[in-house]
């Protein structure tokens, strides 16, 4: 476990150094597919030695954190965002869970949900929030200390997997454009 300073030291880094990628080099956007499909293409990736190291280090992690642009006031929008990830480009579907920070600071997860495991990722939500309320490990405006542990995944795409790619944000955003969002914030909660 990497101690507060490193995750903060991290964190800094990818934000710093990251440009945004060209859409159809977006792996992530592949798993908005049905589910054969990706597989299909999944194994196609890590037939590439580079893929394979790479799909290892995500299938290793206990989540994937996404780090999202968008900032918004507007609650339908930026729920919409948050269920479907807009092109998908940013997401990675094949995970237990995804933690989503918009651009504005605010956090929320996208997980695959079955029969009985919506208790179990509440409290993890309640627990962490809980946690980072009490103990302030990084505070606003912070000098960034600590020794980064980041390593930048690397994927060899074919012009075959881009082509893929970008119909799999086609097809995603077509069949999320029917989807209405709406919200109620009720803020009696104590």
């Amino acid at each position: 476990i990497l101690p507060p300073e490193n995750v903060h030291a991290s964190l800094a880094k990818i934000l710093k150094s990251s440009t945004a990628p060209e859409t159809n080099s977006c792996v992530g956007s592949l798993t908005t597919l049905e589910r054969d499909t990706w597989a299909d293409i999944r194994n196609e990736l890590i037939s590439n030695s580079k893929n394979h190291a790479s799909f290892r280090s995500i299938d290793d992690a206990l989540f994937v954190l996404c780090l999202d642009d968008l900032k918004t006031e507007d609650h339908a929008r930026l729920v919409q965002s948050l269920l479907c990830g807009d092109d998908g480009h940013n997401r990675w579907f094949d995970k237990c869970f995804q933690l989503i920070i918009d651009g504005n600071g605010q956090a929320t997860i996208n997980f695959e949900h079955s029969w009985g495991d919506g208790v179990a990722v509440l409290r993890l939500m309640e627990e962490t929030l809980l946690d980072t309320s009490t103990h302030h490990f990084v505070k606003p405006n912070q000098t960034v200390s600590g020794d980064p542990k980041v390593q930048k995944l690397e994927f060899e795409i074919s012009d075959s997997l881009k082509n893929k790619i970008k119909k799999a944000q086609e097809d995603h955003i077509d069949r999320c454009k029917d989807l209405q969002f709406a919200t109620v914030e009720y803020t009696n909660m104590t």
